[in-house]
C-alpha cells in the first residue's frame, strides 16, 4: 500500500466528501429548467463572483484544457524561479475567488466574502490538518458551481478522456506533473488534500515537504486538486442529465452519488496496489471509476422507469 492504512483512509474520507458536499452545492445552485433552441437546459443564477463564461460543447472542453495548459506553465515557471512567494499569492488568489462562489450559493455575497477572506487567513497562518483540507471542500465546490452548466454529458465525458491521457504524459513521460506536486508541497500550500503521518498516527499539523528527510520525520499523503475536481464534474452533470430527463432534483442528487462511491473505491484500489515513493496519475484510475458508477447509475435509472417506481 502506498501509504499506511490510517493515512490512506483519512485521504480517501477527505476525497468521498469533496464529491458529496460539491454535488450538494451544485444541485443548491440550480435555480430550474428552461427551454433553449428546444433543448432543455438546467438553469443556475450569477455567481457570487459574476457571469460564468459562456462555452458550450467542444469549446468547454478547449476552455479547459487551455485553462489548464496556461496553470501549468504558470506554476511551472514559478517553480523554476522558486518563486514561492508569487505561488501563495496567486493560490490564495484563487482560493479566496472559488470559496465566496461555494458559499454564495446559500449567502449573499457579503456572508460570501468574509467567509472566504476568515478561511483563507486560516488556511495561510493556522495551517493545519483541518483547516487545509476543509477549506479545499469548499474550493472544488465552487469550481464545480462555474464549471459544470458549461458541459453536457457527451463533453464532460470527452474531457475525462482527454484530461487522463494528458495525466498519463505528465507523470509518466513529461513528469512535469511531479515536479508541481514537489514544488507546492514545498511551499507549504498544495493545492489538494494533504496529510502528514508516520507509522503510528496521523499527525495535524502540516510541513513542508522539504522539512521531510530524516526517518523520524512525517511522510506525505496528498492527492492533487485536479484529481478531486474532475470527478466531481462528471458526477454532477450525471445528476443535472438525471434532472432534465424527469427526475426530481433529490433523487437524482442521490442516484448520482453511486458515482462517488465508485470513484472512491477506484481511488481507494489505486492506493491498495501502488508502491511508496511512487508518483502514479490519478485520473485513469477516477476516471474509470466515475464510468463505471455512471453505467451503473444508468442502469438503475432503466430498472426504476421500467418498474414505474413513483421516486421518478
Amino acid at each position: 500500500m502506498k501509504h499506511t492504512l490510517s493515512a490512506t483512509l483519512v485521504l480517501l474520507t477527505f476525497f468521498l466528501l469533496s464529491q458529496f458536499v460539491g454535488l450538494f452545492f451544485v444541485a443548491g445552485d440550480v435555480s430550474g429548467i428552461s427551454v433553449v433552441d428546444d433543448q432543455l437546459v438546467v438553469v443556475h443564477p450569477q455567481t457570487a463572483m459574476g457571469e460564468r463564461p459562456e462555452f458550450t460543447g467542444v469549446q468547454s472542453v478547449i476552455y479547459i484544457a487551455v485553462a489548464v495548459l496556461i496553470g501549468t506553465l504558470m506554476v511551472l515557471g514559478l517553480a523554476k524561479l522558486k518563486a514561492n512567494k508569487l505561488w501563495k499569492f496567486w493560490y490564495l488568489l484563487a482560493v479566496f475567488v472559488s470559496i465566496s462562489i461555494s458559499i454564495g450559493v446559500f449567502f449573499s455575497k457579503l456572508v460570501a466574502v468574509i467567509t472566504a477572506i476568515v478561511l483563507v487567513l486560516l488556511k495561510f497562518y493556522k495551517r493545519n490538518l483541518f483547516t487545509h483540507n476543509v477549506s479545499e471542500l469548499l474550493i472544488y465546490a465552487g469550481i464545480a458551481v462555474l464549471l459544470v452548466p458549461l458541459f453536457d454529458l457527451f463533453w464532460i465525458i470527452m474531457l475525462l478522456l482527454l484530461i487522463s491521457i494528458y495525466d498519463m504524459y505528465a507523470v509518466w513521460k513529461s513528469k512535469h506533473m511531479i515536479t508541481l506536486a514537489k514544488f507546492t508541497a514545498e511551499s507549504n500550500l498544495f493545492a489538494g488534500f494533504s496529510v502528514d503521518y508516520d507509522k503510528k498516527k496521523i499527525h495535524t499539523g502540516i510541513k513542508p515537504l522539504k522539512m521531510q528527510g530524516s526517518k523520524s520525520s512525517n511522510k506525505k499523503a496528498i492527492l492533487g486538486g485536479g484529481d478531486v475536481l474532475f470527478p466531481l464534474l462528471f458526477t454532477a452533470v450525471v445528476m443535472e442529465t438525471l434532472f432534465k430527463s424527469g427526475m426530481s432534483l433529490v433523487s437524482s442528487y442521490w442516484l448520482a452519488s453511486i458515482i462517488c462511491l465508485t470513484s472512491t473505491l477506484s481511488l481507494y484500489l489505486l492506493f491498495k496496489y501502488s508502491k511508496k515513493d511512487t508518483f502514479y496519475p490519478a485520473m485513469p484510475f477516477l476516471s474509470l471509476g466515475c464510468f463505471v458508477g455512471g453505467i451503473v447509475t444508468w442502469l438503475i435509472m432503466f430498472l426504476l422507469l421500467v418498474s414505474d417506481i413513483s421516486i421518478l
